[in-house]
């Protein structure tokens, strides 16, 4: 295994640790959901008990940490359909990150200074770098692609 898939697996790797760590961490720092991370959160919606979280939301909640798993156990596979997967999981992922960042942290790029992220949110966001940069780096034609093209060239 060259580098570059070492780097891209250890980055998809801990994306997808994140991804499912983060669902044990409250997302918010105050308000009404400031000490419940998102596992609970899901149990008291299926409950009945929370009304203010809604069936789309815990769908989202419930896919974030299964996208980390599936980024987590393809992480050091290299066959292509598999990055393929991985980059279509890894996408998903930080859309549905920038869902809860909104909906549960109150991340509003207007108004910044009512933003009440909690660690659940910062590991998160952390883990969606991540993917954006493993993704990028599998995407991109490596030195190897270069070289061949060259001396093909010539």
């Amino acid at each position: 295994m060259d580098r570059r898939a070492a780097v891209v697996g250890a980055l998809c790797g801990l994306a997808g640790t994140a991804l499912v760590v983060q669902t044990f961490l409250p997302w918010a720092s105050s308000g009404s959901l400031s000490r419940t991370p998102p596992v609970e959160v899901v149990a008291l919606a299926l409950d009945g008990t929370l009304s203010v979280v809604g069936a789309g939301d815990v769908v989202v909640l419930l896919a974030v940490p299964v996208l980390g798993a599936l980024l987590l156990a393809t992480a050091a596979v290299r066959l292509r359909p598999v990055r393929l997967l991985r980059a279509l999981a890894g996408a998903v992922a930080v859309a549905l990150v920038a869902v809860l960042l909104v909906r549960l942290a109150g991340l509003d790029p207007t108004r910044l200074d009512a933003a009440r992220p909690g660690l659940g949110a910062a590991v998160g966001g952390l883990a969606a770098l991540l993917v954006l940069v493993g993704v990028a780096l599998d995407a991109s034609p490596g030195r190897t692609a270069r070289t061949a093209r060259t001396v093909q060239e010539s």
